[in-house]
């Protein structure tokens, strides 16, 4: 699936002059337990998780796998953040 929203940010953010850098977990699926280690090689700011309501727990166990390896602030958006924030 196509994340817009995450193209849409990504190219804004370009063009602002930040160097941004895409990790699209819903393409290999198996290996979001290696999220964690590839957010930490790239010492972020700051993280950027998309998810739809239909992935909540996907996007736990990815969230929890950049949790273990860094203590980067991660935001979450998306319908299912979005319309469910707690």
């Amino acid at each position: 699936m196509f994340a817009v929203g995450v193209a849409t940010l990504t190219a804004i953010l370009k063009r602002a002059g930040y160097e941004v850098s895409v990790i699209d977990c819903w393409a290999f699926p198996q290996k979001y337990r290696e999220v964690g280690a590839l957010v930490a090689g790239l010492e972020p700011d700051w993280v950027g998780v998309g998810a739809l309501s239909s992935q909540y727990n996907y996007t736990r166990q990815i969230v929890q796998s950049i949790r273990k390896a860094t203590r980067v602030l991660i935001i979450l958006g998306g319908s299912g953040p979005t319309l469910t924030p707690e």
